[in-house]
């Protein structure tokens, strides 16, 4: 006859990840990394944006807010990847850009660094995806964002790559607000309202599910979004996302909206509200929206 396990092992367990989660969110709740400013003072980060990595156990976090100040010391990095008792900022002032040939490189503003923080994932279980608030001069447009970025050099944060143009929605014209992020271990999935319309908008029937993929292994990474009813074209003339389901034949990719309220077949048109969520099971290969 087996032994039972002791019950004790998991009140053990549970009460070492408490504590150490409380010890990693009493450091981080106020973190400007490399800062000499006080943890008092009113310009440091708060995050409200988090995806754990649980592959090599990365936590990484986005700012809530963007940088309204100028210090010497302090660095506002949007994104921070925490590991274990360690904490480093990923997204620096200056990042390196390829060549088109990719044989050289040159320096530029990082378009990631001291900003707004919309949204945050993870592709591929390990690189972080993100959209960021991109108009800080309209508070209407606060929640506006129509590029995807990719963080494909996390330990030092010194290249992300862009989507070369804005996400489009299932009409095939351009979103105006990414409001969801995720990723498997081929594809990026994000949530986007139609063009002009945020995601809430009653007659926003073109918002959808817009499909990106990464490319990170060539000599240039690039991420593009693809056409979403036909994910084996990648090159398509037309990137449209889709309303209800995303398939390719050999492997089954399918996404449905349904009603919260009712557990009952799909239905037609996207009954979200404000919130969306996204999450990718790598283990049925399915997408929940």
């Amino acid at each position: 006859m087996k032994n039972k396990k002791s019950p004790f092992y998991l009140p053990i367990f549970l009460t070492t990840i408490i504590c150490w989660n409380t010890q990693l969110f009493s450091s981080v709740e106020n973190f400007v990394p490399n800062s000499a400013v006080v943890q008092t003072s009113p310009d440091r980060l708060t995050f409200d944006k988090t995806v754990f990595d649980n592959t090599n156990f990365n936590f990484f976090l986005g700012a809530a807010q963007n940088a309204n100040y100028v210090a010497v010391t302090a660095k506002a990095y949007s994104v921070t990847r925490t590991q274990g008792t360690s904490i480093f900022g990923i997204t620096p002032e200056k990042i390196s850009v390829p060549s088109d040939d990719g044989n050289t490189s040159t320096e530029e503003e990082n378009k990631l660094y001291g900003v707004r923080i919309l949204n945050l994932g993870l592709f591929n279980n390990s690189y972080p995806i993100v959209s960021y608030q991109q108009d800080t001069t309209d508070s209407a447009k606060k929640d506006d964002s129509d590029t995807l970025y990719l963080i494909n050099k996390y330990n030092d944060g010194k290249m992300n790559i862009a989507t070369e143009n804005p996400l489009n929605d299932s009409a095939n014209q351009p979103t105006k607000q990414i409001k969801a992020l995720t990723g498997s271990d081929t594809y990026v999935f994000a949530a986007v309202s139609a063009t002009e319309k945020t995601w809430e908008a009653n007659d926003g029937e073109d918002r959808g599910i817009a499909v990106v993929k990464p490319t990170l292994n060539a000599k240039v990474p690039t991420i593009k979004q693809i056409a979403a009813e036909d994910l084996s074209n990648n090159e398509p003339t037309e990137t449209k996302a889709k309303i209800v389901d995303v398939k390719v034949t050999a492997n089954p990719v399918v996404v449905s909206f349904t009603e919260a309220a009712s557990p009952t077949t799909a239905i037609t048109k996207a009954l979200i509200g404000q919130d969306v969520e996204m999450y990718w099971d790598s283990e049925l290969k399915r997408l929940f929206v």
